[in-house]
């Protein structure tokens, strides 16, 4: 991109935040030999390389004529020399098109080690609200060797995410110190490649994952359960590891059940969200929850998924689901998670679906399950069935059971 726009972005932005003084406004004309009319700095920089005018004697007199102002540097001005905040740059600094790039922290204050970063100092009130790459230094047409090298690490986090295995063990020993069962599964995806290159494989349960799903179902038989939860790794081992059994945990503190009334944690190896759909089914279950790892971005490497799905079978429509994204340190908390999980299930019970007939508009101040709040008739006794009611329509449930 044309240098140019840079210039004048870094000047409007400079002015805004101060750092640009009077100073410029008066010499604004000296770029412009056409006449009096105004240009900003940048206009009057560019036009002067594009006719020349800066090589001749009468540009140089015209910017020799905006008188220099002081430079602050040191503590007083809030940085390292020769700019930092509070510094001012002259006109003939801008007009001569030898204006350095602003000092740009990490976050607010200084860089880590304490040292100036250069880049685009006017964007820092974004940086602190966003983990996004915005305002990232420059040297030259490069970035800095820091920025450089945070994105290979996250690149690589990402990476590591995708590939790592999964070890299915620490979920269960994290889920059985909160007194909460599980059962091991796999999918149909024999390893880590097949399941990134054959999606349908990783919906599905092995052969012997169905026969264990049968024997532990026939503890529920002629009483199934409202709710169960199944654990993938998905796309994220990282995730599934790190924070799925606290979301389920935290749910069940201000949830009406206790584990002993919930079908065992499904947690499956190589799984997507379609598998908990083989897995509700089999215990006829009300609601299943996937709690899954999603696919990382550069800055969220370990993010957990949510889908919430009401009635599911195999084959189910995608949009019968609700999903709650993000969980994980720096976004969505595990105990907001649990809280905002809460709601939704408590909606669902009550309306007897889930899916784009459901919305998430919980009420700031709702308390879990709480004596008076929205969607308790469903508790205890009301059962609601969204097909057999008539609330909507939607193909016939399949039988409990694995098959079809």
């Amino acid at each position: 991109m044309d240098i140019r726009y840079w210039e004048k972005i870094w000047v409007n932005e400079a002015k805004k935040a101060g750092v640009v003084t009077g100073a410029v406004t008066a010499g604004l004309t000296a770029g412009n030999p056409g006449g009096d009319t105004p240009v900003s700095a940048a206009e009057g920089s560019a036009q002067g390389r594009r006719r020349g005018t800066f090589r001749s004697g009468k540009a140089r007199s015209a910017a020799a004529a905006v008188p220099e102002e002081p430079r602050k540097h040191g503590p007083e001005a809030g940085g390292s020399p020769p700019y930092g905040p509070g510094a001012s740059v002259s006109a003939a600094s801008v007009l001569n098109g030898s204006v350095p790039d602003v000092p740009v922290p990490d976050g607010p204050g200084t860089s880590p080690g304490g040292e100036a970063v250069r880049g685009g100092g006017p964007l820092d009130c974004l940086k602190s609200h966003t983990s996004a790459r915005v305002g990232l230094g420059r040297s030259g047409v490069s970035l800095v060797t820091r920025d450089l090298l945070a994105f290979r690490l996250d690149h690589a986090m990402a990476a590591d995410a995708v590939r790592a295995p999964f070890d299915p063990l620490m979920v269960r020993e994290a889920l059985e110190r909160g007194g909460v069962r599980s059962v091991l599964l796999e999918s149909r995806a024999r390893d880590k490649e097949e399941f990134l290159s054959r999606p349908d494989l990783g919906r599905r349960l092995t052969d012997a994952s169905a026969r264990l799903l049968e024997i532990e179902a026939k503890a529920f038989a002629g009483n199934p359960p409202d709710i169960m939860f199944v654990v993938c790794d998905g796309h994220s081992s990282s995730a599934a590891h790190a924070t799925a059994a606290g979301v389920i945990l935290k749910f069940l503190e201000g949830a009406p059940w206790v584990p002993g009334d919930l079908p065992p944690c499904c947690i499956v190896s190589r799984g997507r969200v379609a598998a908990a759909d083989h897995a509700a089914h089999a215990f006829g279950a009300r609601i299943v929850v996937n709690l899954i790892g999603e696919r990382p971005g550069l800055s969220s490497p370990s993010s957990l998924g949510a889908y919430m799905t009401y009635g599911a079978y195999p084959g189910i429509p995608e949009g019968e689901r609700n999903c709650i994204s993000n969980i994980r340190p720096g976004g969505l908390s595990t105990d907001e998670a649990a809280r905002r999980l809460s709601y939704l299930i408590q909606s669902a019970l009550a309306k007897g679906l889930t899916g784009t007939g459901l919305k998430d508009d919980m009420p700031e101040g709702y308390l879990p399950f709480a004596e008076g709040s929205l969607f308790v008739e469903w508790w205890p006794g009301a059962v609601h069935d969204r097909r057999r009611d008539g609330l909507s329509p939607g193909p016939a449930r399949p039988e409990p059971g694995l098959k079809g």
